[in-house]
């Protein structure tokens, strides 16, 4: 999968699940998308001024987290799948999250995220947000949302 159709898939995902996780970010991820989507933690300390400083923002962490779980979906849906082309890949992996805004029109083979799956999703996302420093509460808040949000789509 290449990078601007990750970019594409983690956009979509992060707009449904930044209200549930930080409905205070939500209208910047909206007003400056473009320029959010290069820096934005720039965009919001920018926004939200200097009373920021030691503010940890969850919208980076989670498109971070987000990256992670589709490139771990990406390896196992090629190990576990016969995918021919990098097109019938990101429609094995878009139907994963098919709940997010998608053109449905074409639908690749049924593709199933196991427990064991959902498991290994729920501790990368766990670690990462961990490594960016979230309290223990919002780390498994995090990851317990993104598994959720596999889990709800099918």
């Amino acid at each position: 999968m290449n990078v601007v159709t990750k970019q594409q898939l983690v956009t979509a995902i992060a707009r449904d699940l930044i209200p549930k996780l930080a409905p205070y970010e939500i209208m910047l991820f909206n007003q400056q998308h473009d320029v959010y989507l290069h820096n934005p933690e720039f965009v919001l300390r920018q926004s939200l001024g200097n009373e920021t400083e030691g503010m940890i923002f969850l919208t980076p962490i989670l498109r971070d987290v987000l990256m992670d779980v589709i490139t771990y979906i990406c390896m196992e849906i090629k190990r576990t799948t016969v995918v021919n082309t990098s097109h019938s890949l990101n429609l094995a992996v878009r139907q994963v999250f098919r709940n997010f805004s998608f053109d449905e029109t074409e639908t690749a083979q049924g593709v199933q995220i196991s427990e064991q799956q959902c498991r290994t999703i729920r501790e990368l996302a766990l670690e990462k947000a961990r490594a960016h420093r979230l309290s223990e509460f919002k780390a498994q808040q995090l990851a317990d949302t993104v598994v959720c949000s596999l889990i709800t789509a099918h």
